[in-house]
Formats: C-alpha cells, structure tokens, sequence
C-alpha cells in the first residue's frame, strides 16, 4: 500500500465520484492525490503544471481579509484554556 497516494479505498472511491461528475474515467492511483490540507493540494497542483527552469512566485498573498492576532492572555482562565497561566 502506498500511502503517499492515499488509501487505495479512498483515491478509487474519490476516482468514481468525479469520473461520474466529469464524465471520464478517472485512474485512482495516477490522477487522484490525498493531501493532508489545501498548501499541500496547491503545491502539488503547481509542480505537477511547471517545467524545468520555468521562474515561479513562492508566496501566494491574499487578497482579502486582514490577519490579526489576538494575545493567549485573552484566554486566560477560559474553558478554551485553562490552566493558562503568565
């Protein structure tokens, strides 16, 4: 079994479902791909569409939405966490 593929059940249920949708065959085990999240679903999507020597942008900026960052402090004897303590 080769779990870099993903479990043989999951890539052929996964290859029938989206066979039906798309209207072709799928071959589970050389066109499905499990990641563990979307960053590894897209650089696998980007290696898989670039060729040797081509100059690719490292960081994908958003567009929307604003970080922000909230101090652990905040959750300090909350039922999130807590035994937080300073």
């Amino acid at each position: 079994m080769n779990f870099l593929k993903g479990q043989p059940r999951l890539v052929t249920a996964l290859a029938r479902l989206y066979g039906k949708l798309l209207n072709r065959e799928i071959d589970p085990m050389r066109e499905v791909i499990v990641t563990g999240g979307a960053c590894s679903a897209l650089f696998y999507t980007i290696m898989s569409n670039i060729s040797q020597g081509e100059e690719v942008k490292t960081e994908l900026q958003m567009k929307v939405g604003v970080p922000s960052r909230t101090p652990l402090s905040r959750f300090e004897n909350s039922k999130i966490f807590p035994r937080l303590r300073r």
